[in-house]
């Protein structure tokens, strides 16, 4: 399980399996190409503490999570303590996760401790226990998970950890073992509703975390008893501002589980705010997937926020485009009233025709640029570096390479990310890893490297799996 991030995750339990300790001897000999990967992951790493440091925690989870999976525990250990201890945060939750996916658990649990702050040894232990219930192993997913507990104000991570693994339990067939935990998440709120007098929007919103992960496991009839608990909390409110956040938070929960038209009514009640805009936003989504574009259309128009309505015009947009509705995807595409979004909305809708070999994609990734271009100084760097990585997908790898040439450092940083590992990806490394040397400003160099990298490891693991298939 591979996270992405970047910036616009000494007590020993038990029952724990013990991992495979750094450097043992029964490492194989590392390859010339394993060897490489390392070295140009180090040469990123090193290139982190000349970034923005707004910057620096994201680079350092990205490229340390690789270094991880290509052997080099040592490096991303390096690459975490080469940052200032208060921007560790997200690099502490990513790459103790990435050891403990490579099986060294206690390892990974002393760097999650390695943080003064409870919510990131909470995020820390809460991605380790997910990587673990990934990976099919719920009796040490469980025992990291429980370490949450002891964390002040971490209840709503700890009921989190708990439904992965219920979600991961309810697939793999262990019913009876899912519904244990899914009672220690239920009795974890309650407790926590009893004992701290938790705001009841907290309570709620955990209420909903439970509900989604059982909706995402397929147990409908559990969600819709979630949402019920929900639904009770909401009458019972007596504050305006308390009630308006827990209808505003029930519609949601409400178009999750199915009952779209309770979740209709749940919206009359709210008045125009934050909370109307998005549960038409929820409504409009579903209304969309069930195919009712006039009347999804019309609940986008009661968002008052533009921003809100145009992303939620442009999600419309890409529905229909994906069942090949194009003439109607662009007509809704029009409704987006600024020159930066609606040109966004282009640039998905290319992509899709893309994925569907259709020749016109090129044309509405041309438009694209165009609307962008008109929009002048509106339209945002984002809609520009998309069009880069489009070209890219579509082939264009020149065309890709001269726009990101025109970008400045900081806007070039994602499009060099991608298009590195398309390059890649493309059979195309010997121009990847000259387009990364090419680099002299450090953000954008270290994460062309880190692309590079990422794909040459994929194609590593994915040779070793066939090898491994072929002696069974």
């Amino acid at each position: 399980m591979r996270f992405r991030t970047i910036t616009s995750p000494t007590m020993m339990v038990c029952t724990l399996v013990l991992g495979v300790a750094l450097g043992a001897a029964a490492m194989p000999q590392e390859s010339s190409e394993s060897a490489e990967i390392r070295s140009m992951l180090r040469e990123a790493s090193a290139l982190i503490p000349r970034i923005e440091r707004g910057q620096q925690s994201s680079a350092a989870s990205n490229i340390g999570d690789e270094q991880v999976l290509a052997g080099d525990v040592e490096g991303a250990l390096a690459t975490y303590h080469a940052l200032r201890p208060e921007e560790r945060g997200v690099a502490l939750a990513v790459i103790s996760s990435a050891i403990a996916a490579q099986g060294n658990i206690p390892l990974a649990l002393d760097l999650a401790r390695d943080s003064e702050q409870p919510v990131r040894r909470a995020e820390a232990f809460f991605r380790i226990s997910s990587e673990l219930a990934y990976e099919k192993d719920f009796e040490d997913a469980l025992a990291v998970a429980r370490l949450i507990r002891n964390e002040p104000g971490q209840a709503h991570n700890f009921v989190n950890a708990l439904m992965w693994i219920y979600n991961w339990q309810w697939k793999t067939g262990d019913q009876a073992g899912a519904q244990n935990t899914l009672n220690e998440g239920v009795d974890a709120v309650e407790r926590e509703k009893e004992d701290s007098g938790s705001a009841p929007f907290m309570i709620a919103a955990m209420y909903q975390n439970i509900a989604t992960r059982l909706n995402e496991a397929g147990n409908r009839a559990a969600a819709a008893a979630m949402v019920e608990r929900i639904y009770g909390m909401a009458v019972a409110a007596d504050n305006p501002d308390r009630k308006q956040e827990l209808v505003g938070l029930l519609c949601s929960a409400q178009v999750m589980v199915g009952q779209l038209q309770q979740a209709i009514s749940s919206a009359a009640e709210l008045p125009p705010g934050q909370w109307h805009d998005a549960a038409m936003a929820a409504i409009s989504q579903e209304l969309s997937k069930q195919g009712e574009t006039a009347r999804a259309l019309e609940s986008v128009a009661e968002i008052s926020g533009d921003a809100l309505r145009n992303i939620y015009y442009a999600g419309i947009a890409y529905g229909l485009a994906g069942s090949g509705n194009y003439a109607q995807a662009f007509s809704i595409v029009d409704r987006v009233g600024s020159a930066s979004e609606r040109a966004a909305a282009l640039v998905e809708l290319a992509g899709q025709q893309a994925k569907k070999d259709d020749p016109a994609a090129a044309q509405t990734l041309e438009l694209a640029l165009e609307t962008a271009l008109a929009g002048g100084s509106e339209t945002k760097p984002y809609v520009f570096e998309s069009i880069a990585v489009t070209r890219a997908e579509m082939g264009d790898f020149a065309g890709a390479e001269e726009m990101i040439n025109r970008m400045d450092d900081s806007a070039k940083v994602w499009p060099l990310w991608n298009l590195t590992e398309i390059l890649v990806r493309s059979g195309r490394e010997s121009e990847a890893i000259s387009l990364a040397e090419s680099q002299t400003a450090p953000h954008p160099k270290a994460y062309a490297l880190l692309g590079t990298a990422t794909i040459l490891i994929d194609k590593e693991q994915e040779a070793a799996r066939k090898i491994a298939e072929g002696a069974k």
